[in-house]
């Protein structure tokens, strides 16, 4: 885990690479931060299911804060979007990396994490 980098309020950009060691139907954490997992819009949760194991992929979720968009590309490509998104409104808690704890329920991501960053801006879709 990471100390508090504070989101509220703001644009960011998650990108990092995975590797999937197992298969897995259940969902993967790969990226929280939350500071009360029973309060609403306070816990922000990246995971991922069903991918192939033994592969590489590049991961980028895009969250602008301005236009109230959710983008999430996987190896450049986009793969989901939602518009008109709950501000996200925490204002502390630890970031984990290759983690998600929903209530008392940890999942954790089973593989390797690589070249995790953080930007506080909505990169476009060629950045």
């Amino acid at each position: 885990s990471t100390p508090f980098l504070n989101l509220y309020s703001t644009s960011f950009t998650i990108e990092l690479w995975i590797y999937p060691i197992i298969n897995n139907t259940e969902d993967y954490g790969i990226f929280s931060q939350c500071q009360c997992s029973t309060c609403t819009n306070q816990c922000f949760y990246l995971t991922i299911r069903s991918f192939h194991f033994n592969t590489w992929y590049h991961i980028a979720f895009i969250y602008n804060y301005n236009i109230d968009e959710q983008i999430l590309y996987i190896n450049r490509i986009q793969d989901n979007i939602k518009l008109n998104t709950n501000s996200y409104q925490i204002t502390n808690g630890i970031i984990e990396i290759g983690a998600s704890k929903i209530g008392l329920i940890k999942n954790s991501f089973n593989g390797y994490i690589d070249n995790c960053k953080i930007s506080l801006r909505a990169k476009s879709s060629i950045e």
